[in-house]
């Protein structure tokens, strides 16, 4: 079964997923919206198929990059 994002919306918040275009399970990520979270990278991610990063901007250069696996 086709699982689509819009059905894990929930109000004031982000939803981080790699469940774009797959058909296994995965995960979501929820950050509040005014955060501004962005999804990220990293080395050897791919070795992990049910992981996500994101990155949030914090004050001046500083950066927090939050995941899970």
């Amino acid at each position: 079964m086709d699982i689509e994002t819009p059905e894990f919306h929930i109000d004031g918040y982000d939803d981080h997923t790699n469940l774009e275009g797959r058909h296994k399970r995965g995960v979501i990520l929820y950050t509040r919206s005014h955060l501004n979270a962005a999804i990220s990278h990293i080395a050897g991610e791919e070795k992990f198929e049910e992981s996500l990063w994101c990155e949030l901007k914090l004050k001046g250069a500083d950066n927090l990059q939050i995941g899970m696996v």
